[in-house]
C-alpha cells in the first residue's frame, strides 16, 4: 500500500506544482514521467522548501531546485540571474516558493485524505544549503525547465506505533530546527560583517551577543554529547 501511495501521490503532487506554477507564475514546467525515483528522502539541490503534514499519516511535500532554476521559474532573465548571490536568491525566492508549495500541497493532499482522513498541513519552511534528511520513504518526480530540474518529492511515514511516530516527529522537528538555526546564524554573521560600519552601536552589540550565545550553547551541546 505504501509504495502505491508514494507513486500516485508523487505524480499528483508534481502535476499540482506544474499547474500552480502556470497559474501563479505563468510558467509551465514539463512533467518528466519517466524520471520517477523512489528511496530514502534525499533532495539533490541546495534550495529545499518543505511542508509537513500530520494526522493518521505524516510526511512532507517537498520542492528541491537550484538557485538558477528558482530564478528561471520566476521568469528572471539569465543575464540578471548571473549577478545575484546565492543568499540573495534564497531571500528573494523564499516567499514565492512557499506560496507555490502551499497551493500545490493544498491540492495534492486531498488525494491523500481519501486514504487517511483529515490531515493537518503545517507552514512551509525554506532551507538553503545543507540538510540532514530523515531516513523515511519518498518518491520523486521531476519537472523540467530550460535551466534545470525541479524535484517534486513526496515523503510518507506510516509508522504504526504511536510512540514511535511521536519520537520520529520530534527527531524531524529537531533536525529542522537545527538546520534553520544554522542558516540564521550564518545569515546574521554575514549581515553583521558587511554592514558593521552602518549599524547603530546598540544593535551591533545585541547581534554580537546573540551570536556569542549561540556559540556557547553549541559548545555546551558538544560537551554534553561527549
Amino acid at each position: 500500500m505504501e509504495d502505491s501511495i508514494l507513486t500516485s501521490m508523487a505524480f499528483r503532487f508534481a502535476d499540482a506544482v506544474r499547474t500552480s506554477a502556470r497559474d501563479m507564475l505563468d510558467r509551465e514546467p514539463v512533467l518528466e514521467v519517466e524520471d520517477l525515483r523512489e528511496g530514502s528522502f534525499f533532495p539533490r539541490h541546495r534550495l529545499v522548501v518543505m511542508l509537513h503534514f500530520t494526522g493518521a499519516a505524516q510526511g512532507d511535500f517537498v520542492l528541491s531546485l537550484s538557485e538558477e532554476t528558482a530564478l528561471d521559474l520566476m521568469g528572471i532573465p539569465s543575464n540578471v540571474r548571473q549577478g545575484l548571490s546565492n543568499h540573495l536568491v534564497g531571500t528573494e525566492c523564499a516567499g514565492i516558493l512557499k506560496e507555490l508549495l502551499n497551493a500545490a500541497s493544498g491540492t495534492a493532499i486531498l488525494g491523500l485524505e481519501e486514504h487517511f482522513g483529515r490531515l493537518t498541513m503545517h507552514p512551509p519552511i525554506l532551507i538553503h544549503g545543507e540538510i540532514d534528511p530523515p531516513g523515511v520513504p519518498s518518491s520523486t518526480v521531476e519537472l523540467r525547465l530550460e535551466s534545470g530540474t525541479l524535484e517534486c518529492i513526496f515523503v510518507l511515514d506510516l509508522a504504526d506505533n504511536e510512540q514511535e511516530r511521536i519520537i520520529r516527529q520530534g527527531m524531524d522537528d529537531l533536525r529542522r530546527a537545527r538546520t534553520e538555526t544554522r542558516l540564521c546564524r550564518h545569515l546574521l554573521a554575514d549581515l553583521l560583517w558587511h554592514t558593521r560600519s552602518d549599524l547603530p552601536e546598540s544593535l551591533r552589540l545585541q547581534a554580537e551577543t546573540a551570536l556569542e550565545g549561540f556559540e556557547s550553547t553549541s559548545d555546551s551541546a558538544v560537551v554534553s554529547a561527549t
